[in-house]
């Protein structure tokens, strides 16, 4: 009896389940050809997304087979004009065109990979950083020739002496249909100037995702109005990131000098782009505007501004409720936002933050700034969050204890996700009342994150008895040191070797993460009273920063939950995990 056959849009569905499980499409190219077709779409789809992660090994083969796409002329020009020679490491031809799987770049990391590879293949009388540029240059190219549909581009650095003139593709016609395609970008802002941005915006309007890293602050409402504009300009933008590096890097304050690029042609303005309407509340300048219908002809010198890592808290002020504003003409498809070092020091910020919540399923407020008056501290919660999914809340600053609370009180009942870090020890009465809000209005959690105060515990033990579907939880206190302190002292007031069995009886029987971060002693014997007392198919099981971890305790561990645990990396200090076989057959 023949074996059927599935259609190839069949396995193509198949095989597209697979996409982020490696070692399945792996096995999937050993099937047959149409199976392998398949695999190799997905395998090559986004080889750059975590290329820094690979070893070296797989960083230079990566660019040894996209090197092996280039023809024999390619190769010959690029020795002769710039004395970069690429080997032929076989005299066949590629079995797959691998540029045109191409999905997703990243700038970064495809010159991680070049410079790896130049660093294997050096060339003698040509520098390493020349070699380098020259092949970044050359692979771009090839990219965009090959690969006309491009899903998601990460413009991850910023112009430097390394490779000065990458930003000038962004200007080149062949890159036109790239931004048009583009669902995902990040950008680092300024990359050349603000008004790229304007440029932007006349092209690259299918966005899905759009993640904005400042390495420095506009100065002008200008500036902002450009980068709101294009934010304006997108039809369908769902999740939006904004990372401040200027508050959370404060290494140095020295200043970059200013380079020069030599760009061969603007972007035109797409014949049908649609026209965008602008809400009253941001107006783009109509002179900039108007530099998009003249078509420049020739190089154009574009000055890259400076790049000062610190900034003015005016201009910060002014242009911060500038930018986020404009997420309001998104109000129909925004769902996801993420908010990483921005200051929200004023009245206007904290308005338009207010109605930015009102319209999410999943907002994070990570290392950010608040006020410290207490009458503005909390005003900005808005009376109800209805949509609200997911909820990560972290501030640098203290503020005032009934903000926690507040903003668990003002979710629903579809709450899925909640952490809550704060940047200073919780009292108890805070956290009692922290407590009590989640289990009324937060029974359907799925993952809970939150500090805990260690006169607490009984709180804790009672919080559990609400929910039904929890599977994750992390515990946590903030402000503890990195490294841990072995003494007498710390191990009596932190030990739990009494709490943790009577833990172990009130964990929901849908546990399967939990993540203790706290500096708790106890016994392997209460750990043994625990893991019998709980009844929950604990995958993963962590106890961070726990000085007291031995082997036996790891002992204990892995006989108990040897059936379920799937990450066996208990503790996370300088002992590397047992797998102790032996000693848990001898129990």
């Amino acid at each position: 009896m023949a074996v059927p056959i599935l259609p190839a849009d069949c396995v193509g569905e198949i095989v597209g389940h697979l996409h982020e499980d490696n070692s399945s499409l792996h096995s999937c190219i050993l099937v047959n050809r149409l199976w392998c077709e398949n695999g190799m779409r997905f395998l090559w789809r986004q080889p750059f997304r975590l290329a820094k992660l690979l070893p070296i090994n797989r960083q230079i083969s990566l660019i040894d087979t996209y090197l092996s796409c280039l023809s024999a002329d390619e190769k010959t020009d690029l020795f002769e004009s710039e004395r970069v020679y690429v080997p032929s490491l076989t005299n066949s031809s590629p079995a797959f065109n691998y540029p045109e799987l191409l999905r997703h770049l990243s700038i970064e990391n495809l010159y991680l990979c070049v410079s790896k590879w130049v660093d294997k293949n050096k060339c003698e009388g040509v520098r390493s950083s020349h070699s380098v540029k020259v092949l970044c240059q050359e692979l771009r190219s090839l990219f965009m020739r090959r690969s006309p549909i491009l899903d998601s581009l990460s413009l991850d650095m910023v112009p430097d002496d390394r490779w000065p003139g990458f930003p000038s593709f962004l200007y080149y016609s062949e890159a036109e249909t790239w931004l048009y395609r583009l669902r995902e970008f990040a950008i680092i802002a300024p990359l050349i100037k603000w008004g790229v941005f304007d440029d932007l915006a006349r092209h690259t309007i299918q966005l899905r995702k759009l993640t904005i890293y400042l390495v420095s602050y506009p100065r002008q409402p200008t500036e902002a109005r450009s980068l709101a504009g294009f934010i304006q300009a997108q039809k369908g933008l769902e999740h939006f990131k904004l990372v401040n590096h200027t508050h959370l890097s404060q290494n140095n304050s020295r200043v970059s000098p200013p380079i020069h690029l030599s760009v061969p042609v603007r972007l035109q303005a797409r014949q049908n782009a649609p026209i965008v309407a602008t809400p009253p509340t941001i107006i783009i300048s109509q002179a900039v505007q108007a530099n998009h219908s003249n078509q420049v002809s020739g190089p154009v010198s574009i000055i890259i501004p400076q790049l000062p890592t610190t900034f003015t808290a005016s201009s910060e002020t002014r242009c911060l409720p500038i930018i986020l504003s404009a997420l309001l003409s998104q109000y129909a498809t925004l769902t996801q936002a993420e908010f990483v070092g921005l200051k929200f020091n004023d009245s206007a910020s904290l308005s338009v933050l207010s109605n930015c919540c009102k319209l999410l399923e999943s907002i994070e407020l990570s290392r950010c700034h608040f006020p410290r008056d207490l009458s503005v501290n909390s005003s900005w919660l808005p009376q109800e969050l209805p949509a609200l999914r997911k909820i990560y809340f972290s501030p640098v600053d203290p503020v005032i204890d009934d903000v926690y609370w507040r903003l668990v009180r003002k979710t629903n009942i579809n709450l899925k996700e909640l952490c809550i870090r704060s940047s200073t020890t919780l009292c108890q009465d805070t956290f009692s009342m922290l407590v009590v809000s989640i289990s009324r209005h937060c029974p359907n959690l799925f993952s809970l994150a939150l500090p805990v105060h260690k006169n607490g515990l009984s709180r804790l033990c009672e919080l559990f008895h609400s929910f039904s579907q929890l599977e994750r939880l992390t515990l946590f206190i903030n402000g503890q040191c990195d490294t841990l302190i072995e003494d007498e002292d710390n191990k009596a007031e932190d030990d739990v070797s009494g709490f943790l069995p009577k833990l172990g009886l009130v964990l929901p029987l849908t546990l399967r993460y939990l993540d203790v971060e706290l500096p708790w002693w106890f016994t392997a014997g209460s750990l043994e009273s625990f893991l019998i007392n709980s009844k929950a198919p604990l995958e993963t099981l962590k106890f961070r920063n726990s000085p007291c971890i031995s082997d036996q305790h790891q002992v204990v561990i892995m006989f108990y939950l040897n059936d379920t645990l799937v990450d066996k990396d208990i503790v996370n200090t300088k002992k590397s995990p047992l797998l102790m076989e032996d000693s848990i057959k001898g129990l």
